[in-house]
């Protein structure tokens, strides 16, 4: 596989990640009060947001596995700081979170590094 599809792949990894956990946040307001016993935090927990983030990150980690076995961690792993971007796209526009100057000049600076190490 060459250099631009495993990178492709790579972002789409990190985009259905930050998904998989905007999932786990919208599920996670559902749970409510954990101070309960133990069988009732269990069936709050097991909601349907929660599995498909669950189900989400296990495939993500599946297919990085894969792109492991012929591929450099070093090359990866940076590619999956594009998280930070997907992440708060996702946290702007889904869960109406506010962003700040400081969110933004830092973003900027996450994109030039990846950038910077995809060279």
């Amino acid at each position: 596989m060459d250099k631009i599809t495993t990178i492709l792949i790579m972002i789409l990894l990190t985009f259905f990640s930050s998904l998989g956990m905007l999932l786990l946040k919208i599920g996670s307001k559902k749970i409510g009060s954990l101070k309960q016993k133990i069988s009732t935090i269990i069936l709050k927990i097991i909601n349907l947001y929660i599995i498909i983030g669950v189900l989400l990150y296990l495939g993500v980690s599946v297919i990085f596995i894969w792109l492991l076995q012929t591929n450099e961690l070093s090359f990866l792993y940076p590619i999956t700081a594009i998280n930070y971007f997907f992440i708060i796209a996702l946290s702007v526009i889904v869960l109406k979170e506010k962003m700040n100057i400081n969110k933004w000049i830092g973003l900027i600076f996450i994109v030039f590094g990846i950038t910077l190490l995809s060279l």
